[in-house]
């Protein structure tokens, strides 16, 4: 044993943050433990973030002080995502809300990341939400306007919109990709789905089209 771990094991300090790993809520995986753990031991972030943030899809977050400095210098710490997620963070978007802004699979862990890291906290009480119709959908606030993130009509009135654009410019060598657009059942499946069509139609027509495409229909699963 190396005279570092030596010093480390007759620490207290350094006892209970092993503790606190030990102790973890069950749904945090041991890679995500390991991570916050060297940061800990690293001093990067505080021996509370070990025991997690549950954020919940009314939570509201802020930036930090932290958070803020991270923005203004670019460290390169951050993911492409995370940085992203961190720019939107605002007081006013919730957990929920956030959601729309990365891949389907990204938001958890990122988020958990930014928490660990103390570049973001929970702000005030969380927004009450109405459950989702569906798995797929976003949870409603209550009495909102029905959306295409959240409402099952208004999402198959969008979806009936990209196949749409997608025939009128590829023609019938689009069919294959309407017919992938008219299975999606929901929001998440066709957020998932539309990435692909833009690299699609981004090998057919201009530039200029491809990014209205993209900007439009994201806007609308907002």
């Amino acid at each position: 044993m190396s005279e570092s771990h030596g010093n480390c094991l007759s620490n207290p300090a350094y006892t209970d943050v092993v503790a606190d790993v030990l102790s973890l809520r069950p749904r945090a995986d041991a890679r995500a433990a390991h991570a916050r753990f060297a940061l800990v031991l690293s001093g990067r972030i505080g021996r509370g973030a070990l025991m997690g943030t549950v954020l919940q899809p009314g939570t509201c977050l802020t930036k930090t002080e932290k958070g803020r400095q991270e923005i203004a210098r670019r460290t390169g710490a951050l993911t492409a995502t995370q940085r992203r997620l961190l720019i939107l963070v605002d007081g006013q978007k919730s957990v929920n809300d956030l959601g729309a802004y990365v891949r389907v699979g990204e938001l958890d862990d990122a988020l958990s990341h930014l928490v660990a890291l103390e570049l973001v906290a929970p702000d005030g009480v969380d927004i009450l939400l109405e459950p989702a119709v569906a798995e797929g959908f976003s949870n409603p606030v209550p009495l909102e306007p029905p959306r295409a993130a959240t409402d099952p009509e208004a999402f198959a009135q969008v979806r009936t919109e990209a196949e749409r654009f997608v025939h009128n410019r590829l023609g019938s060598a689009g069919d294959p990709i309407c017919e992938a657009i008219a299975r999606c059942r929901n929001p998440l499946e066709l957020r998932a789905m539309l990435r692909g069509v833009e690299v699609f139609v981004g090998q057919r027509l201009d530039a200029a089209t491809t990014q209205a495409f993209a900007r439009h229909f994201g806007s609308l699963l907002l």
